[in-house]
């Protein structure tokens, strides 16, 4: 996370297009501050604009649907969030983020989607797949799921550089097969249930669509599984 100066420095100009540098930009904004953010988000876009302003440069952080980097800037704009504190929800689980079925605590959750807060549930990995019989199993960057679902692929001597077919595993892959690989689904979700990411007023849940990256990070960095339970 940006060291908390970073974090006053891009509130305070978050609605600006930083047009001139100053001194508290220059002693504050460095390359290592804008790599702790994923190029292509919000947070990225604006904080490489500051990091742009303080060397009296232009801005040049663009998105990939939107090359112009004044829109780019405009559209991180409205959705760029830094924690106050300098890391979301310091860091910490809240006491109340609990399995409602098991009581498992510390590990990721899953909400209900588009449900009400009154009637919102929170499940761990192996109580939402029992509820919504799914068949979901951790992958290795901790941010998604196996599926229970396996692609199969060929490639021929004649397939096109990167382009591969699939087959039906039951019939094998064709006799000029010259490669094959079996790729699996990865989702979030487990069902009708999605990431549960609270906000950090604690009084809520983000939007599926709307979890800020800060969010996202402080959900992927907490375990999958309870290490006391495994089925």
């Amino acid at each position: 996370m940006l060291y908390y100066s970073v974090l006053y420095l891009a509130n305070k100009l978050l609605f600006t297009l930083f047009p001139t540098c100053n001194w508290r930009i220059r002693m504050a904004i460095s390359k290592s501050d804008v790599n702790r953010f994923a190029p292509g988000t919000a947070e990225y876009i604006v904080v490489h604009g500051l990091w742009r302003a303080s060397r009296g440069r232009k801005l040049s952080a663009t998105l990939s649907w939107l090359k112009n980097p004044t829109e780019a800037l405009e559209w991180a704009k409205r959705f760029a969030y830094f924690p106050d504190s300098g890391s979301y929800l310091e860091g910490k689980v809240p006491e109340y983020y609990v399995c409602g079925e098991c009581g498992a605590s510390g590990v990721k959750l899953w909400r209900e989607y588009q449900t009400f807060l009154d009637h919102q549930s929170l499940r761990c990995l192996i109580c939402a797949c029992r509820e919504q019989d799914k068949v979901r199993t951790p992958t290795e960057d901790g941010c998604s799921l196996y599926t229970d679902k396996v692609h199969h692929w060929y490639r021929t001597a004649t397939t096109r550089p990167g382009w591969w077919n699939g087959y039906d595993p039951k019939d094998g892959p064709p006799p000029d097969a010259i490669e094959t690989r079996t790729e699996r689904d990865k989702t979030d979700q487990i069902g009708w249930r999605v990431p549960a990411v609270p906000t950090e007023e604690g009084n809520t849940y983000w939007g599926y669509t709307s979890v800020p990256t800060s969010g996202i990070n402080w959900w992927c960095k907490l375990p999958t599984l309870s290490v006391n339970k495994t089925s």
